[in-house]
């Protein structure tokens, strides 16, 4: 179980390999070497930080859901999004939203949908984005930018 540091070697873990199981072919037919997830509780955890991860920056950064133009999460999959937006009671038209077409991109999701909505013009200079991600080794963040440039 997670604890509220967020340490959960029983959410993700590879149950063989270092000095306790070393690898050799033998081995991989146990299935050992793959990756073992407890997707809901690993679910859960992802809305639980990226929720309060975004509450806190936009603390921080003095501000509330009405003085962010858009949100971009990480796009791990549409079920997080949306809870997340509950979470926040934030309209599911301020998330960017692209994995029906991306998939997971891991790291590149972020970038790949800030992208997207710059290309699509729903970003202008001077808006307020909240990027909120969650990623392996059960890491998560968020941070908020006001968009700009220098002409």
């Amino acid at each position: 179980m997670l604890n509220a540091q967020g340490s959960g070697a029983d959410l993700l873990k590879v149950p063989a390999g270092g000095s306790a199981s070393p690898g050799g072919w033998n081995m991989v037919p146990r299935d050992n070497y793959f990756i073992r997830m407890s997707g809901g509780e690993i679910y859960q955890y992802a809305v639980r930080t990226m929720s309060e991860d975004t509450l806190e920056a936009l603390r921080r950064a003095k501000l509330t859901n009405d003085d962010i133009a858009l949100y971009v999460p990480h796009q791990a999959n549409i079920r997080i999004i949306e809870a997340v937006a509950r979470r926040l009671d934030v309209p599911m038209d301020k998330m960017v939203v692209n994995i029906e077409r991306m998939g997971n991109t891991s790291a590149a999701s972020v970038p790949l949908a800030l992208c997207e909505a710059v290309a699509e013009g729903r970003i202008r200079p001077g808006d307020n984005l909240v990027f909120a991600v969650f990623g392996s080794g059960l890491t998560s963040g968020a941070a908020v930018v006001r968009w700009g440039w220098d002409a």
